[in-house]
């Protein structure tokens, strides 16, 4: 069989990946697939950027808004269900644009999933009192010692990420990194790869401004309905870990002021740019654009 093509267009948080997927699935004939971990749920919509619903107007989104915030939704469950949406995209005769900032998720459909053994739920709780009683940062500098190259792709305090690569380690005795590499089989696809980025010090302060538009478009009023709603962090909920979500929560419950907040969703944004940047520079297969070169983007996908 004929691979089929498929246009990935990845990129750092705030660089525009939504607006350029956007005008040339419109001239190209063709569909969104979200590739972006936060995006999938419902109710966030302001603090992760959901395409407008001028937008959904327009042409086709997938994986957006498709579990409520209490679910649990992995990166095997991203994997079945967009390759099924490609495929039926395909069947459509349109072309499918796989678009996001979350490395994981596009890794799953064009490389494939590495063999994750299951959660061990004692050693976890574990290391979850270990961090209660030491601080993350106890465990992140095991981390740095067992997988170095996994601990430079995230977070110091990403507690979560950082457990789930100790408990692989404590499983297999593997570094993360290691099984990552022995990948599950991927569709047949042509793959066209598009990697946005520009000059460091413009992204930073497009994403300051985009955290400032996102506060006046009544992004502290969303955390609190979802608040209301029962969806909390405390109680484990994945979904509530978002970028900035923690953030304004504190500032709801008086530990920050707003404009602490503020400060700490734009450091913590731009920290999180800077890991997916190099998450993406791992892969040979990027072809690199600034965002405004939408001409230039425009060729490679249709040189291929």
């Amino acid at each position: 069989m004929e691979s089929r093509p498929l246009v990935v267009i990845a990129g750092p948080t705030g660089i525009g990946k939504t607006d350029v997927a956007h005008q040339l699935a419109m001239e190209m004939n063709g569909e969104i697939v979200s590739a972006d971990s936060r995006q999938i749920y419902r109710y966030l919509d302001i603090g992760t950027a959901k395409p407008s619903l001028e937008f959904r107007s327009q042409t086709p989104y997938h994986m957006v808004d498709i579990v409520d915030p209490d679910k649990d939704f992995s990166v095997a469950n991203f994997k079945q269900q967009a390759e099924i949406i490609i495929d039926q995209i395909h069947l459509r005769g349109k072309l499918p644009f796989l678009v996001g900032g979350t490395g994981l998720y596009i890794k799953s459909i064009v490389s494939g999933l590495f063999p994750s053994p299951p959660p061990l739920p004692c050693f976890r709780q574990q290391l979850q009192e270990e961090a209660s009683r030491f601080g993350t940062n106890h465990l992140y500098q095991r981390l740095l010692e067992i997988d170095p190259e996994t601990a430079s792709k995230i977070s110091g305090n990403d507690l979560r990420r950082i457990i789930r690569a100790l408990e692989v380690y404590h499983q297999t005795g593997k570094p993360i990194s290691y099984l990552q590499r022995s990948a599950t089989t991927t569709k047949d696809y042509s793959l066209i790869m598009i990697c946005l980025n520009q000059d460091r010090q413009h992204l930073y302060a497009q994403i300051e401004q985009r955290v400032d538009r996102m506060i006046e478009m009544g992004w502290v009023e969303e955390v609190r309905r979802l608040l209301e709603k029962g969806y909390s962090s405390a109680s484990g909920l994945i979904s509530m870990e978002a970028l900035g979500y923690q953030q304004i929560i504190k500032y709801l419950q008086g530990i920050y002021s707003l404009k602490e907040a503020i400060s700490a969703i734009k450091q913590s944004s731009r920290q999180f740019a800077k890991r997916q940047i190099t998450w993406f520079k791992a892969d040979p297969r990027y072809n690199w654009f600034e965002p405004e070169n939408i001409a230039g983007i425009r060729n490679c996908v249709k040189s291929h």
